[in-house]
Parts: C-alpha cells; structure tokens; sequence
C-alpha cells in the first residue's frame, strides 16, 4: 500500500511549452525534450555560461582579500582609460578613487571609469561568491513567464544575496566568524544590489542565447499586445481546449476613504481601477499569461486521459503530476502523450489570427509575423526519459 504521491516534475515546463509550439530543436534539447543517455540541465548549463564570461572578462585574481581586488581593479581601469584616452596611468589612478569615493559620475571620464572598476568588483566578487545551478535556476525558469533583468535582479537580492549578507552579519555580530572570514562569505558591496543588477544582465543575455527562438516568441507576443491595446481595447483568446481567456489591465487610481474605525478617524488609500486600459501591464503579462493558458491545457489533457485509463490519485501542480508509485510507470507515458497531444497543431497561428481579427482593419498588417518553426520532432519526447522527472 502506498499513500506517498510521486511527483513527474517538468524540466523548466514554460520553456517546454514554447519549445514544443515552436518545434524549436535547441530549446528542446535544453529542457529534456529529445531523448539522451544523460538529463539536460539549462539551470547549469546558464550558470557555467556566466562564470566563463564573468571569467574571461576579470582582471583581477579571485584568491586575493578584497582590498587588494579593489587595488588591482583600480590599476586596471587605468590601464585601460590610459591606453583609450592617451593619458597617463598615474593621472587616471587619482580619477578612478576620487569617482569611487564621491560616487560623483556627472563627468564622461568619472563614470566610464566609475562603470569599469565596479563591472570588475562585481565579477570578483561573484566569482568567488560561486555562480552556480541554485542561483540560476528561478531567473531561468520565470524567463519564459515573463521575468527578465529587473525580475532576474529582484530575484538575485531576496533568494541569494539579502538571506546571505544577513547570515554572514549575525555571525559576524555572535563572534563565530572573524571580520576577514565575513568578507570571505559575502565579499560584495553593500547588501549586494549593484552585483545583482549587473549579474541579472549576464544571465538574461546566456538566456537568450540558449532559447533563442523562444524568446522571439514571447517578443512577438508584447508587440501584439501593444498594437492591440492602441485602441483602449482587452485581449482575449482561448486555450487549446477551448477555455476562454481575457486579459484585461486597466489603469489605477488612488482614493483616500475616511472611515471611523475603534473612534479614530482612518484615512486609507485605495486603488480602484479606471476606464483605461494599462498597455505597459498589459504587454509584460500577455507572455506568463499565455504560457500558463498552455501549460494549464497539458494539465487538463493529463487528466482527463489518466482517470480514462483508472488513474484515479492525483496530486498536480501546474508543471508537476503525482500520483502512486505503482501507477507511474503508465503514469508517465500519459504526461508525455498529452504533451504530444497538445501541440499537434502550432497554438500560436490560431492565435495569430485571433490577435489580426482584434484589430482595427487598417492595422492588420501591421501584425509582425511570426517565427519559423523548427525542426523538433515532438513525438520524440515519447521516448526522453527525463522530459518529466
């Protein structure tokens, strides 16, 4: 007897999705879609992309104690200024530390050399911070709903480099760790925030470098939604199965409510939406959006196909199918079935004729096209053994 659901998770499922509609054979390959001896990884795969660039980009050494690093990236953006200004190292030593310690950038030479010495503070520090698989895993999977650098560096802060810096301070605080050895553990600037915005950038373009055509589509799918929203209008669509979908943002405004509350007068704010519709909301949601009316489809379909064949137990989330262990192995072929199933038909050419149909008809043409499918087999995940896992 078994009562312990085993959960079928699916390897960075958003980018499955989108693989998979786009018969895109590289996207594919990254997210475990084309059968191997060996499961893909793109979460680590994208980390080891950022230290060789990080990497290859330092020119200070990452075994040196920050203050000789602060030191030799110093030396080394004057290096740099004195070859490209013509200008003498010495002369250039003294704008670098005075644009360090001011933070004054409103001169040109000030912030290009301000820019250079944090660019190499911020790549030592990383790098020897370690850049790995758990730090790049969210910013990777939120990619393909929608996330990018700013998402990417707010993600960077609260998962890795706020929980971090306040660990090393308390053990700094309890004496269980001495002053050089917290520089050790957190050796960044700060809390952190100027590395996060600069690392969100790395990963964001080794992002796009390995789901290239994935990201043309979700490109695709904001100009639509730009062009669509130029008339005050929502968006709508239907899922696969047909499910029917708006995607509506409007515009907020701010009222204050006088309320009496305990005896005490309260004046809270509130926001209340307006006639109009909100077109920057509505461009960053359509993607997440999209994919979720996708992935949420797969979900339906694995259900209905399990119960069909009497497997009743289910414990699902989005992306991830559990039931008993003993059902598994019949468990799993349906998910990739489904999938297969799914996606038999490109989703994205119906919608493209939905999006033209929402359109003004002076403006039909102006919807872009869309991207090329690829060559991926999509029956092929029927035999990946780690597409779902």
């Amino acid at each position: 007897m078994t009562r312990i659901p085993v959960a079928l998770d699916g390897s960075c499922s958003g980018l499955q999705n989108l693989a998979m509609a786009l018969r895109c054979e590289k996207t594919g390959s990254s997210v475990n879609l084309i059968p191997s001896d060996t499961p893909s990884d793109i979460y680590s795969d994208v980390a080891t992309m950022v230290a060789e660039h990080l990497t290859k980009g330092l020119a200070i050494n990452t075994g040196i104690l920050k203050a000789q690093a602060r030191r030799e990236a110093i030396e080394h953006v004057a290096t740099v200024l004195g070859k490209e200004k013509k200008r003498s190292k010495a002369s250039l030593i003294g704008i670098v530390e005075k644009a360090i310690e001011t933070k004054d950038t409103s001169n040109a030479l000030a912030k290009e050399a301000y820019d250079l010495y944090n660019e190499q503070m911020n790549a030592w520090a990383w790098l020897k911070f370690g850049i790995n698989r758990k730090l790049c895993k969210r910013p990777v999977m939120t990619f393909a709903y929608g996330s990018g650098v700013y998402g990417f560096t707010q993600q960077l802060k609260d998962d890795i480099l706020y929980p971090a810096y306040e660990e090393t301070q308390l053990l700094l605080q309890q004496a269980e760790i001495t002053a050089q050895e917290a520089e050790e553990r957190f050796p960044f600037e700060g809390r952190g925030d100027q590395a996060a915005s600069m690392l969100a950038k790395h990963i964001y373009k080794a992002v796009l470098t390995k789901v290239e055509k994935a990201a043309t589509i979700m490109s695709w799918m904001q100009s639509c939604s730009r062009l669509i929203t130029k008339n005050n209008q929502s968006i709508w669509w239907k899922t696969p199965l047909g499910f029917p979908v708006l995607h509506r943002y409007m515009k907020k405004e701010t009222l204050r409510v006088k309320t009496n509350l305990g005896g005490h007068v309260w004046k809270p704010s509130i926001q209340i939406d307006t006639k109009d519709i909100d077109s920057r909301r509505m461009a960053n949601a359509i993607s997440p959006n999209l994919v979720h009316s996708l992935d949420s489809s797969h979900l339906m379909l694995v259900v209905n196909q399990a119960i069909d064949e009497g497997i009743n137990s289910l414990a699902l989330i989005h992306d991830s199918f559990g039931t008993h262990a003993s059902e598994i192995p019949r468990f799993f072929q349906v998910v990739r079935e489904a999938f297969v199933e799914l996606y038999k038909v490109n989703p994205f050419i119906e919608l493209a004729e939905n999006f033209r149909g929402q359109m003004p008809e002076e403006m039909q043409d102006s919807i872009p096209s869309l991207p090329p499918e690829g060559s991926l087999n999509i029956h092929s995940v029927l035999q990946s053994d780690f597409a779902f896992a």
